[in-house]
């Protein structure tokens, strides 16, 4: 009995140290993570734009907005992979191409929604192909021609006149929605100039924001607002974006950065000598660093630049 009991407790004991063992192993590093280390980590190339992780972690630790509120420790490994996608990127081009008959020229609204399209899944700017009262008047309308049933009313038509003015009231109906989703997807084109990397959004322009080359097409002090939405942080990182934004968007005009958590601080010495650097600051500090209800769990944070 004596021995079961040593044996539980060496048991017991080896199953807590396991345990404990697998709580403080680091999180597997995925094949692709491990090569955008390696390429923050790198040492900086002829013709490089985005900072090395040596030199961000120089700027990191001797911020003194940073050091203020104790968060000027070196990078962590999700800041170096963003840092490494910015620098894995940051001489692509996409072309500059606009969509069919959405040239900068043909677009009279004020704002610009980097990372939009008119196919996808961004609230602001996807188009409605269809609705669920379409596809629900369009099976009335079959259910009635082939049944002779509205499966939304429930009724059933016995006469060719009761089912013809039934069907003459649904396509008028159906007619009406369409109509509807054309005014509200005109609107949005109407307001909304979208720009995207991806070509399957279907942007107005095919373009990354932080390309001169690819931004040259868009005419100086352009945009009221900027809005940022589906942006991997990365692109914030990037010096370029700074001057662009300076340049495309009006004096007095807005700039709405969804901030990913990862990158509150890595903006701060990217922002640090633009016009944005104190805004930014201002903005941190009162959110996370002197927020007592903020919430750790928060993956991004809203910005509001002036320009």
């Amino acid at each position: 009995m004596k021995n079961i009991t040593k044996t539980l407790i060496c048991i017991a004991l080896l199953m807590s140290s396991l345990g404990q063992a697998s709580k403080e192993a680091p999180a597997a590093i995925s094949g692709k993570a491990k090569e955008l280390i390696e390429i923050a980590k790198a040492p900086d190339s002829p013709g490089d734009i985005v900072k090395t992780v040596a030199e961000f972690e120089a700027d990191i630790t001797k911020d003194p907005f940073l050091a203020k509120y104790h968060a000027n420790q070196g990078p962590t490994a999700d800041e170096i992979t963003q840092i490494g996608e910015a620098r894995e990127f940051q001489h692509t081009n996409f072309g500059g191409i606009f969509d069919k008959g959405r040239s900068i020229g043909d677009f009279n609204g004020n704002t610009l929604v980097v990372g939009g399209g008119k196919v996808g899944t961004s609230p602001l700017t996807a188009l409605t192909k269809f609705t669920k009262e379409v596809n629900d008047l369009e099976m009335a309308i079959y259910s009635v021609e082939k049944h002779s049933f509205n499966f939304i009313t429930k009724e059933v038509y016995h006469t060719k006149e009761a089912k013809d003015a039934a069907l003459a009231k649904l396509r008028e109906e159906l007619q009406a929605e369409l109509d509807r989703t054309k005014n509200r997807n005109q609107e949005i084109l109407d307001k909304y100039y979208t720009l995207n990397i991806e070509p399957n959004t279907q942007p107005d322009i095919l373009a990354s924001i932080t390309s001169i080359n690819d931004m040259a097409k868009i005419p100086d002090g352009r945009f009221e607002k900027v809005i940022f939405e589906n942006v991997n942080g990365s692109v914030y990182l990037n010096p370029q974006l700074y001057p662009i934004l300076e340049r495309i968007t009006k004096k007095g005009g807005e700039i709405f950065i969804i901030l990913p958590y990862h990158c509150k601080r890595l903006i701060i010495p990217m922002t640090r000598n633009t016009k944005w650097g104190e805004q930014v600051q201002d903005q941190l500090r009162q959110q996370i660093y002197e927020n007592p209800n903020y919430d750790e769990g928060n993956t991004r944070i809203t910005l509001i630049l002036k320009n």
